[in-house]
């Protein structure tokens, strides 16, 4: 008690102290008003406020503590060093003369005024942010995020700078040199350690998963908790060094080392707190390993065919347990009679047995290995646990599969399955039931599509919770529920949470949305929509049934809210997407990552757009719900803006698995991966293609990856070699869909759909042979398909396309108006190509207003190596634009995307449709020495910027500068960085070299080889600034004179290009005479605009 009076004595005139000082109070007056002001703007529509900011009730606690965090522990370091100065300077510490006390008691009451004050701020600011998301906050107020921040972020932090600053002041007797290095702690921990090694060195909580879920609250808890004892314990050690180093007040040498000892105690505390962290963290990659290891093991087991699975399952607490009864096929064959599973391996195993005699079974972590000499009809496996979701995404490496990903500012782990006692959610890959043989995907390629099985499923839980599971769900009693499966399928996902639950049955489908109570955003804004929302449900699913030519497949279609931190992978072995599941598409919570569901923001933008006149309530309401399909179930629309790269899981429910995916199989026989092709064309159907405009290029697309990496590689090769990283997965979708083109390039895809269609339907719920496929599409082929089929599986190298002279215009003919679009292409390649033409019609007010786009077929132009054709398409409707995909080809960008001028009016002449050869032709003339950037007689002249602090701001540093970077006009690079775009010169890779605008210290430097002397016209390649840039470039001062150094037999000519008087393409430098041999011509980052670019220069003899 003694000991508590008197520290409390010394805080509370340290609390006077930081009352009393103007630097404090200056800080928390702006604090105060920067942060409401920020929170009050978030709130309203005057910026755009990404959604996952508001839809999250944690987001905005988050955030203010956060920077709270921070600028609290710079204030803190600074009036920490400060502290001991002072005193010494005023000799304050001669109050505490009166009564008994220790060094010791003095420094810690001091740490604990410097807290209490910080803390009281925190309470008031926090506040003030409560009451402002009560009153104008998009999402029901959270009284938890509020108690917990503070509590985890602030507290520890907070006691480790005052204890590690009091520390350094006393041990290194320097106020300067400590308070830089408490700086240099803070900085590197905030830049480059924080979200590495697990954040074990984060002491802010910047990069902790704090990620707050209104069904689980944070995840891992545990996990945090554990880190943030590291700072607490390390705080609390400090604090009491700085006691015993002290040496201000008389004590006693046994007094003064209990803190020497108490000291070091703590401080081990935190060492062994973070050796524990350390050791829990790495425990997924282990089990990880050894999941990898024994399905490599066992690769080639013939897995038993199951027909029917019986499951009661009882969900208790973080547990569940559950007997499967399984039933094989009748024509089932398994070798050396043994029965091979696959069940979660921290789900144990109670008891295995068949017509109730006992099996005798094996196992290895996930693996159960069950024997029996005779056939057996049925076996039931009884089992209990937890989930571990470490085998989920098994074929995901184990950096990218631990690391935490991103909403915006907040940070989560990515968790792949949940067992918690109020809310469950259990997906097929984290065999949560018996699987036969190896895991989903384990066996690829050599086993792909999966088979069906006949399911049926009782869950017992707790009455106040729902069930959520395929099938017609029927309560046997509270608690107690059972699913009635009426069609075979690949696999079964379950959920369970306190959720509300709407539906509609409309025509012969019942549509469920599950929500939270406090989450359902739709009921509450459809509200002018009512009476037509059947109809736009309706209109919705049948859109999609148009464009897949299919019925739906299934009697319900259940939308059900998930929590924010369930994250999902594209995996090798399938291209679905693993939010969607039969009857089933999973959401994000609060629809968190989907921007079309920020309807207010949206109303705003839409309304922009629609300036001709007001849009009624009706009217937005109708153009969102429009949007909220195209954007969630199509993935398409989303392009590239600022919120939707605020989150690296990309959510997509797009719902072509159910059409496909989950409807329907192939078997692998003499055909590998036939069906990955069919299921990532169809995919390619209802996405659709997308393309990045110059001025948003991010670098190389994973598809141009995949190309660059297995250039020289057969798809074979490429799958042997490597199933784990996004360049595999790639590569396998560009393959499929060049092989679908393909075999529609020797019909029409109108042709193909009809086959494909006519396949699936009569074959729904089924496993089909793939010589039912074959021999359709050989009907229509002049090619034999089984030699075509083993030549995309087998054969190396790619396409190269080159375009040329492409135009549009209106042709009047025989009283007709009609467009016609030509254009040249060649293929000076040895292999077999194709590419696809496709064209957009309407324009940007339509795309925004959510009106579909005119849509036609794609065109396919298949070209044999070396040959040339002209292309002529004639169509009804002027397009907006025309999109050429090159599919799988060597060039980059693969893609592109061209707007059309406006269009000129010919009479009498015929339009041109179809194609007809032509010779090969190149883009280099024979009189013309072309060297561009990707030419060997390009070279980078980089002087690097003189400081650390400008390497960052210009983006400097060690980069390779032949790797492709992003193309950032309003934060150009610092050093010559390559980008790659449409607009600029080159064969097969279109691409380019810029700079940040400077004083010409950086160069580049092109080196021709002139066959002879004489005289030769020079020329460089610029872009065209308004295509590339935009109207506002001018006042931006994006690009505007770029200088060129010719040398030439006479000395050398400096000449200054006013790239904004130029059109895009050739611009001559001048005429002058060269020698036979080398001749150079070099470009400066020197310029008024604010970037220079470096693409390709030519000599012309004349």
């Amino acid at each position: 008690m003694f000991f508590k009076n008197t520290l409390w004595i010394h805080a509370r005139y340290e609390i006077i102290l930081l009352w009393r000082s103007w630097f404090f109070r200056i800080f928390s007056i702006a604090a105060l008003v920067l942060l409401t002001g920020f929170s009050l703007i978030m709130y309203t529509t005057l910026v755009s406020t990404p959604w996952a900011f508001k839809a999250l009730s944690s987001f905005l606690p988050f955030v203010i503590v956060l920077f709270l965090n921070i600028s609290q522990i710079i204030l803190i370091i600074f009036l920490a060093s400060d502290t001991f100065r002072r005193e010494e300077r005023v000799n304050s510490s001669e109050v505490t003369l009166i009564r008994s006390t220790t060094n010791t008691g003095y420094v810690a009451g001091k740490a604990l005024g410097v807290v209490c004050v910080m803390l009281l701020l925190d309470i008031l600011m926090l506040l003030i942010i409560a009451i402002i998301q009560v009153t104008i906050g998009a999402s029901p107020f959270t009284l938890a995020p509020y108690l917990i921040y503070p509590l985890i972020m602030i507290l520890p932090a907070t006691l480790f700078a005052i204890g590690m600053t009091f520390f350094l002041v006393r041990f290194l007797k320097s106020q300067a040199v400590s308070f830089l290095l408490m700086l240099g702690v803070i900085a590197i921990s905030l830049i480059y350690t924080g979200d590495k090694f697990f954040g074990i060195f984060d002491l802010t909580g910047l990069y902790l998963p704090l990620v707050y879920s209104d069904f689980i609250g944070i995840s891992n808890l545990n996990m945090v908790i554990l880190q943030r004892l590291i700072y607490l314990g390390a705080g609390l050690g400090f604090i009491l060094l700085a006691g015993y180093y002290y040496e201000r007040l008389p004590q006693s040498k046994p007094v003064r080392s209990l803190s020497l000892v108490f000291g070091i105690t703590f401080l081990i505390s935190s060492v062994i707190f973070g050796g524990v962290y350390w050791q829990l963290s790495g425990i997924p990659s282990e089990n990880r390993q050894i999941f990898r290891q024994l399905n490599q093991q066992w690769q080639g087991v013939q897995a038993a065919e199951i027909s029917a699975m019986r499951i009661n399952l009882e969900h208790s607490g973080q547990k569940i347990k559950a007997s499967a009864e399984i039933e094989f096929a009748e024509n089932t064959t398994v070798q050396n009679a043994k029965y091979i599973f696959s069940l979660n391996p921290a789900l144990h195993i109670l008891a295995i047995h068949s017509d109730h005699q006992p099996l005798k079974y094996q196992r290895a972590h996930h693996l159960i290995e069950v024997r029996h000499s005779g056939k057996l009809k049925f076996i039931t496996i009884e089992y209990e646990g937890k989930i571990d979701e470490s085998v989920c995404f098994a074929g995901i490496p184990d950096e990218k599969h631990e690391s935490l990903h991103s909403v915006f500012l907040y940070k989560s782990d990515k968790r792949y399955a949940f067992l918690e006692n109020t809310f469950v959610l259990l997906p097929p890959n984290a065999l949560w039931y018996p699987v036969a043989g190896l895991p989903p995907g384990a066996a690829f390629p050599e086993q792909t599509g999966g088979s069906f099985i006949r399911f049926h499923l009782t869950v017992k839980t707790d009455p106040g919770l729902s069930v959520i599971a395929q099938g017609t769900n029927r309560a046997i009693e509270p608690g107690l529920t059972e699913f009635l499966v009426d069609k075979p399928l690949k696999e079964l996902s379950l959920v369970i949470g306190p959720y509300i639950q709407f539906s509609r049955s409309i025509d012969s489908v019942n549509y469920v949305v599950s929500v939270l109570p406090d989450h359902d955003i739709f009921n509450n804004y459809f509200t002018a929509i009512s009476d037509t929302l059947d109809y736009m449900i309706r209109d919705g699913l049948a859109d999609f049934e148009r464009r897949f030519g299919l019925e739906y497949p299934f009697t319900n279609l259940h939308m059900v809210e998930i929590p924010i931190q369930f994250f999902s992978f594209e995996e090798i072995h399938s291209v679905k997407s693993p939010r969607v599941h039969p009857e089933q598409v999973w959401l994000a919570e609060k629809g968190a990552l989907y921007p079309s569901l920020d309807f207010d923001q949206s109303g705003n933008r839409m309304m922009r757009f629609g300036q001709e006149r007001a849009l009624s309530e009706q009217e937005l309401q109708l153009i969102s719900f429009r949007n909220i399909i195209n954007q969630v179930f199509m993935e398409r629309g989303g392009g590239r803006n600022f919120m939707n790269d605020l989150a690296d899981d990309q959510p997509g429910g797009n719902l072509m698995p159910l059409f496909f995916s989950h409807t329907f199989s192939i078997k692998t026989g003499g055909y590998p991966l036939l069906y990955n092709a069919l299921e990532a064309y169809l995919l390619k159907k209802l996405t659709g293609a997308s393309s990045t405009p110059p001025f948003f290029n991010e670098g190389l697309t994973t598809a141009e990856k995949a190309i660059i990496t297995f250039r020289d590689k057969s798809l074979a090769e490429a799958l042997r070699d490597s199933l784990d990283n996004e360049n595999t997965m790639a590569f396998l979708k560009l393959k499929g869909e060049y092989l679908i083109n393909l075999v529609q390039s020797y019909t029409t895809p109108e042709v193909f759909d009809r086959q494909i269609q006519d396949l699936i339907r009569e074959n729904r719920f089924s496993v089909i042979d793939p010589a039912l496929i074959t021999d359709k599409w050989q009907e229509k082929m002049d090619r034999n398909t089984d030699l075509l089929i083993t030549e995309w599986y087998a054969d190396k190298g790619f396409a190269g396309f080159l375009y040329k002279d492409l135009e549009m215009y209106k042709t009047l003919y025989n009283n007709r108006l009609k467009y016609q679009v030509k254009m040249k292409a060649a293929n000076p390649e040895p292999r077999l190509g194709l590419f696809k033409i496709s064209f957009r019609f309407g324009g940007r007010r339509a795309f925004m207003m959510g009106e579909t786009e005119e849509e036609m077929p794609d065109y396919i132009v298949r070209m044999d190596g070396n040959s040339a054709k002209e292309i002529g398409i004639v169509l009804d409707a002027e397009p907006r634009s025309v999109f050429i995909d090159g599919v799988a080809a060597v060039n980059i960008p693969l893609t592109r995307d061209i707007r059309f001028e406006d269009a000129q009016i010919y009479e009498n002449r015929p339009p041109l449709s179809g194609e007809r050869e032509i010779p090969l032709f190149d883009l280099q003339a024979k009189n013309e020495i072309i060297v561009d950037n990707e030419d060997t007689g390009f070279k980078v002249i980089n002087i690097q910027p003189a400081s650390l602090i400008m390497n960052l701001i210009h983006g400097g540093g060690d980069r390779d500068i032949h790797e492709f970077g992003e193309f950032n006009f309003w934060r150009p690079p610092g050093v010559w960085q390559k980008v790659k775009g449409q607009d600029f010169y080159g064969k097969y890779i279109s691409s380019a070299f810029y700079i940040h605008g400077r004083q010409g210290d950086n160069k580049v430097k092109w080196t021709g080889q002139l066959p002879e002397s004489g005289y030769y016209k020079t020329y460089a390649y610029i872009q065209d600034p308004a295509g590339s840039f935009g109207p506002r470039r001018q006042e931006m001062r994006i690009v505007q004179d770029f200088e060129y150094i010719v040398y030439h037999d006479d000395g050398q000519e400096t000449v200054t290009i006013d790239i904004e008087k130029k059109e895009k393409g050739w611009v001559e430098l001048g005429g002058y005479y060269f020698s036979e041999g080398e001749a150079v011509i070099e470009l400066s980052d020197k310029s008024e605009g604010l970037i220079v670019i470096a693409d390709a220069v030519k000599w012309v003899k004349e």
